[in-house]
């Protein structure tokens, strides 16, 4: 049996000792809680701004003139919303509703399009910090899609069902979940950094770790007395008793 020391690599992993150091720095864990959460509301609340979001909806039909609509039917115009979503968002069509509006492109702008399963309708949602420029910019997509499906492909076919409006309240961002999310983070890290600290650690700290380390039976422990600490006991007593 070899009387040296394991190397970290090859020292054993007790997870009862590393729940123990993760007990006993519970004390940092909550100081790294409440920093987090601290920090994370001051930057939220004091440096994310406001954003609205404005909704239109558009009706994609793939036969105008046809009243009985079948199964076929349904499953075409399904696969062309993926067409109209990458129209939508073309370069042709945001390049001339920025135009429109006078604004020198939507980079600003959160676009989404959304096609609802099993419907022919396309929501087209956008994002940003002004609420009446969202809203605009919403209506004058659905209007420049419509128009350039016209064009290219020779058919009437999309309907506006609702168009944008102003927004009322801000969309977000999600502050509540960015805080929740910090505050995960920083006891994750935190006990990680413990657990690392107790793992790699190659002090000895009981009669325990001695034999485990060295592989030779503890004979003794000599038990750590503080002379001072004892010194103030007795006066307190003396002085209680006098």
């Amino acid at each position: 049996m070899s009387n040296q020391a394991n190397s970290p690599a090859e020292m054993e992993i007790d997870l009862v000792e590393v729940f123990k150091a993760i007990v006993r720095g519970r004390l940092p864990i909550a100081i790294a809680l409440a920093l987090s959460v601290a920090l994370a509301a001051i930057y939220c609340f004091n440096f994310l701004p406001d954003v609205y979001s404005a909704t239109t909806s558009l009706y994609v039909l793939n036969q105008i003139d046809q009243t009985v609509i079948s199964s076929s039917d349904l499953s075409s115009s399904a696969l062309l919303v993926n067409d109209y979503r990458e129209i939508i968002t073309s370069r042709r069509v945001t390049e001339a509703v920025a135009q429109e509006l006078g604004l020198e492109d939507l980079k600003a702008f959160e676009i989404e399009v959304e096609a609802p399963a099993d419907t022919r309708i396309i929501e087209v949602t956008v994002t940003g910090e002004d609420p009446a420029r969202v809203m605009e910019v919403a209506n004058g997509l659905a209007q420049e899609f419509s128009r350039y499906v016209v064009s290219i492909m020779r058919i009437d076919n999309v309907s506006i069902i609702d168009e944008a409006l102003l927004p009322q309240a801000p969309s977000g961002p999600p502050r509540e979940r960015y805080i929740v999310l910090a505050a995960l983070l920083a006891v994750i890290a935190t006990m990680g950094v413990i657990t690392a600290i107790e793992i790699f650690s190659t002090s000895l700290k009981s009669a325990d770790d001695v034999e485990k380390q060295t592989g030779l039976p503890v004979l003794a422990q000599i038990v750590w007395v503080d002379l001072d600490e004892n010194k103030k006991k007795k006066k307190k007593r003396r002085r209680r008793t006098s």
